[in-house]
């Protein structure tokens, strides 16, 4: 077998397992359960809603106002923590907070040094929280207004230690279209299986937790990227249930630039990897070996996103050691990958077609691939300095519409666009079997460059 057969084996075998395990997760998510919701046991505990807070817009504050007061749930019941860590409009934001919420009971904390950035502030506010039950938000999370009752009947039940709500996006532009695909796949993929481990994924806002556990596993970790993905891992090594409602939904507002998805994306697979590592280490520690093996797994899979960078070798070294590429290999094994695939895809796009028009979906599958078509050598980066224990500097994802990111071109994107441009001209000279796989590498990584000093 020739070297560049070999790196095109590689490359398939990462896309494989990414298609046949998601659609493992499909089909095992399709069991029913059957698990209610009993209304009637609710006692009305305390509750503590924990808001962090960073720069963000009036407006979406006001919105946020606006839905904790429609809640339905006893007023005396429900304490309001703000963790703000603005720098200028931190007191704008307490006076907004004090003339509005009269009625719940408001602790209102301004750091100065936003140590440990997000999961550093659910830390402080965990230290004051006085509720059972704590509820973790962010800024342009939308509750639904049965929100405590559903998710309090649910940790009425002493196996239940947190429950996490289906989140969906509110569609704003195309930026946001592409956003919402990663979120359904999440939503119809991934949450579905996982609520029948009894273990889904802690999205990070539109979650509940009883707040003995989470102090029981010491807050939340502060240097993890991906707070609430390493905060799943840990409540699932330590024995804790979780609750999953799906017929009801947590709005958020979705990135609406360019450049806010990718360094969104790039957090998500870097904090991934980040738990990824950590769970290697600690593999004799976990209870249920199943859950660990299933943890494992949906965190390797973003190794995925990095067969673009291998496949666009093998052009290059096709060229350069003057070998062909076995015809019977390419079709065998992306047949393979593209039937495992079309069906996962039918699932989500099903799923989208709940509040998107087919129209907008393709718009969105396109957004969503030429993100992660040029995010292919960035997840290579990004998996060895999780491996080596570098740490990645944390950017806040912009979200409305009237900011502009503050960031610098992303030097690996125009290594990336002169690498899949090489590739793509060889290989209509060498392989051209993979003309148009590399032509599409190129383009994502010139649009991305485009859209990246566009949003400067």
């Amino acid at each position: 077998m020739y070297f560049s057969e070999i790196l095109f084996l590689i490359s398939l075998i990462l896309m494989i397992n990414y298609s046949y395990f998601s659609l493992f997760l499909v089909l095992y998510g399709s069991r029913k359960n059957n698990r209610s919701i009993d209304k009637k046991r609710i006692k009305y505990p305390k509750v503590s809603i924990i808001i962090p807070l960073r720069d963000e817009p009036s407006r979406l504050i006001d919105g946020l106002i606006d839905n904790i007061m429609s809640l339905k749930y006893r007023k005396d019941k429900i304490e309001i923590i703000v963790i703000d860590d603005s720098s200028d409009t931190w007191e704008k934001n307490k006076k907004l907070f004090e003339s509005r919420l009269t009625q719940y009971t408001l602790k209102y904390i301004h750091r100065k040094e936003n140590r440990g950035f997000k999961p550093g502030a659910l830390n402080d506010a965990l230290k004051i929280a006085s509720g059972k039950i704590l509820a973790c938000i962010d800024v342009d999370s939308r509750l639904p207004k049965t929100a405590l009752i559903d998710a309090i009947s649910l940790l009425e039940s002493d196996d239940t230690s947190y429950v996490q709500y289906i989140t969906r996006p509110i569609i704003r532009n195309k930026i946001s279209k592409g956003y919402s695909i990663y979120i359904e796949f999440r939503n119809s993929v991934f949450q579905p299986a996982f609520d029948n481990f009894e273990r889904p994924l802690i999205i990070g806002y539109g979650f509940f937790i009883k707040k003995d556990v989470i102090e029981k596993l010491g807050g939340w970790k502060e240097n993890a990227l991906a707070e609430d993905l390493d905060l799943s891992m840990r409540l699932s090594k330590n024995g804790y249930k979780g609750r999953l409602i799906k017929d009801r939904y947590v709005l958020e507002a979705a990135p609406s630039l360019y450049t806010s998805l990718k360094k969104q994306q790039e957090r998500w697979i870097f904090g991934a990897f980040q738990t990824f590592i950590g769970v290697l280490k600690e593999t004799k520690y976990f209870v249920d070996k199943k859950i660990w093996l299933t943890y494992v797994v949906l965190t390797s899979m973003f190794l995925s996103l990095a067969s673009n960078f291998i496949i666009s070798l093998v052009p290059i070294f096709s060229f350069l050691l003057n070998e062909k590429i076995n015809m019977f290999y390419f079709v065998t094994l992306t047949t393979i990958n593209n039937i495992a695939l079309g069906l996962v895809g039918i699932k989500v796009i099903v799923s989208l077609l709940r509040y998107q028009s087919l129209k907008d979906i393709i718009v969105g599958f396109i957004i969503g691939g030429v993100l992660y078509n040029m995010l292919s050598l960035k997840t290579l980066i990004l998996f060895f300095k999780a491996l080596f224990n570098k740490q990645m500097r944390w950017v806040v994802t912009i979200k409305a519409d009237s900011y502009k990111n503050i960031c610098e071109i992303d030097y690996a994107t125009i290594f990336a666009a002169l690498l899949y441009g090489l590739a793509f001209f060889l290989s209509i000279f060498k392989a051209k079997i993979f003309t148009l796989w590399m032509l599409s590498l190129f383009a994502s990584t010139i649009f991305s460059l485009f859209c990246e000093i566009k949003n400067r």
